[in-house]
């Protein structure tokens, strides 16, 4: 995909020429077909289950659009305004996605739990069941497709898309179940029964989704995935001695990480600053798209061979 951003920052014109600008395109185009499907298809047959894989299809066509946005959006470089970039808006948008499948999830959960005590016989289900049976083709098309896409492109966006699409095809199976269920043995409570397993999977889902947005606005600490790096850098120049204060987050595709690195106290200016450089190197090397900013303090080393920090101020933490 080839991204062009013109002078005014907000405008920009995304063409889907890469795999993963195609796979993406692919993913927004099943969800929605799905989602419209099996909503016409679920309003006019009264099955709850299929209505709640309907907002499961509305899902998976908010979740596809938010990595199109979060593609679009890490193309904008920093600005006067924004200079951390624009990833937060991926984090936005995806918070507000949870609040609106969330909603859709509860009202699902209260008509499957009327539709216990005021049971209905479920119409059209030949048409529900094809629905669902086209439901499951395309999902697996789509699979299959996106599998391609991760092999030529190691695309984590893409990957995360792929997984999410594959426990969709559980939910599918599910629903199949149900209509056929109430087909064969007109077992009335089988669709509100498997309707309201697929409510508590929405609503668990709009919670992951919301939890992992507050995270990423809140700017929720990702240091652990540093650490073992960190010291194996330190292993690997002996004019390290160790760190501090380190902390970091995401935005988007980036990552933002600040370090103090411990250095002896008569080492020159310019000895420090190629070795910061040389970590800086190091760390990107597994963490490509890394901001990382890297502060130096001086240690002093007695007799004893016991070390000592200069830093006026404790560090807050490792």
């Amino acid at each position: 995909m080839r991204v062009t951003v013109t002078k005014g920052n907000m405008s920009f014109v995304v063409v889907f020429r890469s795999l993963k600008g195609k796979a993406a395109l692919f993913s927004l185009l099943t969800a929605s077909s799905l989602a419209l499907l099996k909503f016409i298809v679920g309003l006019t047959s009264h099955s709850v289950s299929l209505l709640a894989s309907a907002v499961d299809s509305l899902m998976d066509f908010g979740a596809s659009l938010l990595i199109l946005f979060a593609i679009v959006s890490a193309s904008r470089p920093a600005d006067h305004d924004h200079r951390f970039g624009h990833g937060k808006a991926e984090a936005l948008a995806s918070f507000l996605q949870g609040i609106i499948i969330f909603l859709s999830g509860s009202y699902l959960a209260y008509k499957s739990v009327y539709r216990f005590f005021v049971p209905e016989s479920l119409e059209a289900v030949e048409k529900a069941m094809m629905v669902m049976v086209v439901s499951l083709i395309m999902t697996f098309l789509l699979v299959l497709y996106q599998r391609r896409v991760i092999r030529k492109t190691n695309s984590v966006a893409i990957e995360a898309d792929s997984l999410h699409y594959l426990t969709d095809l559980l939910t599918n199976v599910a629903v199949l179940v149900a209509l056929a269920l109430e087909k064969l043995l007109a077992w009335h409570l089988a669709d509100p029964i498997i309707g309201l397993i697929l409510s508590g999977y929405v609503l668990y889902a709009s919670v992951g989704l919301i939890r992992d947005a507050v995270d990423i606005l809140m700017d929720k600490d990702i240091s652990d995935k540093f650490r073992d790096l960190l010291n194996e850098i330190i292993e690997r120049y002996p004019e390290l001695y160790g760190y501090h204060d380190l902390r970091s987050r995401t935005s988007g595709d980036l990552n933002f990480l600040e370090v103090h690195l411990e250095m002896p106290q008569d080492i020159r200016l310019h000895e420090s600053h190629e070795i910061a450089e040389k970590v800086i190197r190091d760390i990107r090397e597994v963490h490509p798209n890394t901001e990382i900013i890297i502060h130096t303090d001086p240690v002093t080393v007695d007799e004893q061979g016991q070390k000592k920090l200069l830093d006026k101020e404790a560090p807050r933490f490792y």
